[in-house]
């Protein structure tokens, strides 16, 4: 068995003494050097500058509840001057808000005002009031368009990484003290490009956008979390990420959904978690969201549909070739908005849905609607309890019943085995 390093870091007496974000980074970048190890997290909270960046082969571990990480206080500053795509740096107003290391985010009001064209990067030098950046600019920045650069990051990134966990730690995103940052660009956790990765026992809090966000990403693993009271959504898998678990988890009071699948997210099994308490849907799936697996989960007590899956221009655009099965949908919906009427609702023609064998319970909304019902839309063998707003309302009026045949399922699905381990050979 491969043996590797261990290094230890926070408190006197670890090999990488200190509780700022620096002292993480130098232990993870060690360990990366000798290609790979575990960092361990001594109790104590830790203030961030900057995003801890993960490196390949390396675990970040803490003590549990006692090991948090806690971001800094937001500080910004207008643009000067107008920036065009690719430089490597930024002028701004007041550069002595500012220090080398920390993480800053940087919009405008024109095509840069968010989503994957926004930039997030790291001060490297300061020259008057110009800003050296670790990133090039991901779009036109200018000065007269509203330009602004806020110290705005992720807590822990990883970015084109592959194989590393990050387990047993608090992440707290200090929300009352920073302005929101886009969902394509930040968390309590954010990966782009990342493979192999597991997070596990964490509690993702406060953060002012997502607790967890995920894009273009394989092979994730999110076990055992806690993603709570953050601004926007608890979990955001997105943007063309295939192969993710999301399992275990609690996911609850935040202002938006608790689990939001963003565009071209596939094969993501969300199975045994505890989704409540958020502001609007329980679960959202959307464009090109196909082949997921919704498994035993308790989804209760959100603002809007416990389960949602939104309209698509493109025929079957919207969560296709998916099962939902042995969950238990209670009392969703409980907002005031008219359009708030039931627990599961399905906007657009789905191919190869199967939802079976799940639990509705719901005073006064009706269980499920499918708007454009097709002859691949599976739904069979749900226990309702609904009291129904009209009595005279029978089952058969939202969905048809019919079970489907295994190999009319089975010879629709598009990707074979020998696909799949294409996929995990390449992005090994």
């Amino acid at each position: 068995m491969r043996k590797q390093i261990t290094v230890t870091c926070g408190a006197v007496g670890t090999d990488f003494p200190g509780f700022t974000n620096k002292e993480i980074q130098a232990a993870i970048t060690y360990a990366a050097s000798l290609g790979g190890g575990e960092v361990r997290l001594t109790a104590g909270t830790y203030a961030l500058a900057d995003s801890v960046h993960m490196k390949t082969g390396v675990t970040l571990r803490g003590t549990g509840r006692d090991t948090i990480l806690l971001k800094d206080d937001m500080v910004a500053s207008d643009t000067v001057e107008y920036y065009g795509f690719g430089h490597c740096e930024i002028e701004v107003a007041e550069p002595e808000r500012f220090r080398v290391g920390m993480g800053v985010y940087i919009t405008d009001k024109g095509a840069a005002s968010g989503g994957f064209l926004a930039t997030q990067s790291t001060v490297t030098s300061i020259s008057g009031g110009v800003l050296g950046l670790a990133d090039p600019l991901c779009c036109d920045v200018g000065g007269p368009r509203g330009g602004r650069c806020r110290t705005l990051f992720p807590l822990v990134k990883g970015a084109f990484e592959k194989n590393f966990a990050v387990r047993d730690l608090v992440l707290d995103g200090n929300r009352e003290h920073n302005e929101p940052i886009d969902g394509c660009r930040g968390g309590c956790i954010f990966l782009i490009g990342c493979s192999f990765v597991e997070m596990t026992g964490l509690e993702c809090r406060n953060y002012a956008n997502d607790g967890i966000s995920y894009q273009q990403c394989y092979d994730i693993l999110t076990e055992n979390c806690e993603l709570h009271h953050n601004s926007c959504n608890g979990m955001h898998p997105g943007s063309g990420t295939i192969l993710s678990t999301i399992r275990n988890c609690h996911v609850h009071h935040n202002d938006a959904d608790g689990v939001f699948y963003c565009l071209r997210t596939q094969y993501l099994t969300l199975e045994n978690c505890l989704i409540e308490d958020n502001h609007r849907f329980g679960i959202t799936v959307g464009h090109h969201d196909h082949y997921t697996d919704i498994i035993g989960n308790v989804i209760r007590n959100n603002g809007w549909e416990g389960l949602f899956f939104r309209n698509d221009l493109i025929p079957y655009g919207s969560g296709s070739y998916s099962t939902v099965t042995r969950n238990r949908f209670e009392n969703n919906g409980y907002t005031d908005d008219e359009k708030r009427v039931c627990e599961i609702h399905f906007t657009s023609a789905v191919k190869g849905l199967r939802v079976y064998d799940n639990t509705v319970v719901n005073d006064g909304k009706i269980p499920m609607l499918i708007d454009e019902p097709t002859a691949e839309t599976f739904i069979y063998e749900n226990n309702f309890v609904p009291t129904l707003k009209d009595p005279a309302a029978k089952p058969e009026d939202w969905y048809s019943a019919e079970k489907p045949e295994k190999e009319r399922f089975i010879k629709d699905f598009p990707i074979t085995e020998d696909t799949l381990a294409h996929l995990r050979h390449i992005c090994r």
